[in-house]
């Protein structure tokens, strides 16, 4: 795996000084930001601007022919992965709760005719005690797209795109620009990352996830979205 080749190598991702004073970086690798860099054109001699992409200045450090077989191969990880999402460990194992009996809600399956179904169920009715909620077991897959969705919906929100200047205020290496492509990236590369990739994101973004008889809420955890983007940019 590339990630481990290069942390093993010795190579830490780039220290950067904030204003006031305090450094982020220099810490291993992760997945996620490697995956960014291998999918990240300015290294094939081309640069993004909303969201397109055009043909840089600079010398590009990556052939074509090089650029082409990675996407190749992270098209082929990426279906890979949509068959191991099935039997996957439940994202929202730890965050995810029923708002009306503020009970967590566990993950828990069965299997049909060889087919394995994913769930997350109240742990009160697990342990067949009262419980208050409409919907005492609801299907993992459906939330978890729900919850993936709602934090790109969250993070298109003018209060998130005043957090993002902040956050380049404080951070002199990089723009807004490099945080809003971060933004647009980490949504492309959702489906080619392993599932216990998505799980640290989502646990670093979302602090809660309350199931309500109309819909679920998210909390979102501004200190791991800082050190997300940073990373990610």
């Amino acid at each position: 795996m590339v990630t481990d080749l290069l942390n093993n190598s010795g190579y830490r991702t780039k220290i950067r000084r904030l204003s006031n004073g305090k450094t982020t970086g220099g810490g291993k690798f992760q997945p996620n930001a490697v995956l960014h860099i291998l999918r990240n054109p300015y290294y094939k001699g081309c640069v993004t601007h909303k969201g397109q992409i055009y043909q840089g200045q600079h010398e590009a450090i990556i052939d074509e022919e090089t650029w082409g077989r990675v996407a190749n191969h992270e098209e082929s990880r990426a279906k890979s992965c949509c068959s191991r999402n099935f039997m996957a460990p439940s994202f929202l194992k730890g965050i995810i709760r029923y708002e009306s009996c503020d009970t967590v809600m566990m993950p828990t399956h069965c299997v049909k005719k060889g087919v394995r179904y994913r769930y997350y169920t109240c742990q009160k009715h697990l342990k067949f005690k009262s419980c208050n909620s409409s919907f005492k077991t609801v299907p993992a897959g459906p939330v978890e797209e729900q919850v993936v969705n709602e934090i790109v919906r969250i993070l298109k929100l003018p209060e998130i795109l005043m957090h993002i200047d902040k956050l380049a205020e404080e951070n002199k290496e990089i723009t807004r620009e490099d945080v809003i492509d971060a933004l647009q990236n980490l949504n492309e590369v959702w489906n080619y990352l392993y599932p216990v990739e998505q799980r640290k994101i989502v646990k670093m973004l979302v602090t809660s996830v309350l199931i309500q008889n109309n819909g679920l809420k998210l909390n979102l955890n501004l200190d791991g979205l800082n050190r997300l983007l940073i990373e990610l940019s």
